[in-house]
């Protein structure tokens, strides 16, 4: 009997010395790991993706579950994925977007869990260099010349060069046109480098020199810089008053044919010269472009003479006083307007 004690004994120790009655496998701080956590580097203001292979290191016959997280991640900066849970060893490609404006060292977190163990933590850095602020320059900005009187469109090119930072979209618009004076497009835009223009439409009925602002804006601000719209003291000064009108004639001693609404047009024939239609016949008006008035030259129609007659203009209203001999015989006043 106590032979058979001995052999039962010994049967129990070899079991269990071969593994049959042992405990499941535990994780410790030593079984399991994350390998290939290093720092990233990235440059301010550079919206960056940047993708780091982790390899999670789980000892075979463990199959506790295993979480790996990626922890404390400073605004500006994502993680995708940012939890993975295996019970064997695996492999986590992990893409961090990151846009961040300050110089600086973020510290992050890669972290396992289990149940039997807690977290364990591998820390590193997310470090931004600084760069150079974004910086451009506009060319091509100069001097409008335009001659007096002139209804006319002058061109501006402008090239946007970049020099330095990180690029980005720049808008430029012109600023304090004078009167007569419009652009299109409003705005210019794009990313330097860039060339451009705007299209200046210039009225120009007063001379001198008329300053023009061009801004220039980015998300870091605004620059400005001036240029000129010269208008020359000499020009035809018939040249703005050209076109159709709607004319109105009253007369002192006739109400007849001729007088009341009636179209009327102008015309330029000459430098300083007009040709002004009036119910009564053509007249040709001799203008003074500095006092914008005007003599009528002698007219001889078909039964009735215009003998004399004067006149004052501006950009919408022509008023030219007249006698009539002949047929008639009146003092008259045409009002063209338009």
């Amino acid at each position: 009997m106590k032979n058979l004690y001995h052999i039962a004994l010994i049967f129990m120790v070899a079991v269990i010395s071969n593994g049959c009655f042992r405990s499941p496998n535990k994780l410790t701080s030593d079984t399991y790991t994350i390998k290939g956590v290093s720092d990233i580097t990235v440059r301010q203001y550079a919206d960056t993706n940047v993708t780091a292979l982790y390899n999670i290191v789980v000892p075979a016959g463990i199959y506790e579950p295993v979480t790996f997280n990626i922890e404390g991640l400073p605004p500006g900066v994502t993680a995708s994925p940012a939890t993975v849970t295996d019970t064997t060893s695996f492999s986590v490609r992990v893409n961090f977007h990151i846009f961040l404006e300050a110089p600086a060292s973020f510290p992050v977190t890669a972290t396992l869990f289990s149940a039997s163990f807690g977290k364990k933590y591998l820390k590193f850095n997310i470090i931004v260099t600084a760069a150079s602020p974004f910086s451009y320059t506009v060319n091509g900005l100069h001097d409008l010349n335009v001659q007096r009187y002139a209804d006319t469109t002058v061109y501006l090119p402008l090239t946007t060069s970049y020099v330095a930072g990180i690029n980005e979209s720049v808008t430029i618009a012109a600023d304090g046109l004078p009167s007569g004076v419009t652009v299109s497009p409003g705005t210019i835009s794009g990313l330097p480098t860039f060339t451009d223009s705007f299209a200046f439409h210039i009225t120009a009925n007063a001379a001198g020199s008329f300053p023009v602002t061009i801004h220039t804006i980015s998300s870091k601000g605004a620059k400005s810089a001036t240029f000129n719209i010269n208008v020359s003291s000499s020009g035809n000064c018939a040249q703005p008053i050209a076109g159709g009108y709607s004319g109105s004639t009253v007369c002192a001693s006739y109400s007849g044919a001729g007088t009341g609404i009636s179209p009327c047009e102008v015309y330029t024939i000459g430098n300083n010269k007009a040709l002004i239609h009036i119910p009564f016949g053509n007249v040709v008006a001799d203008i003074n472009c500095s006092s914008g008035t005007f003599n009528i030259e002698p007219y001889t129609g078909v039964g009735i003479n215009i003998p004399s007659g004067t006149g004052t203009m501006n950009a919408t209203t022509i008023v030219v006083n007249y006698a009539l001999t002949g047929g008639i015989n009146s003092t008259c006043t045409t009002t063209l307007t338009r």
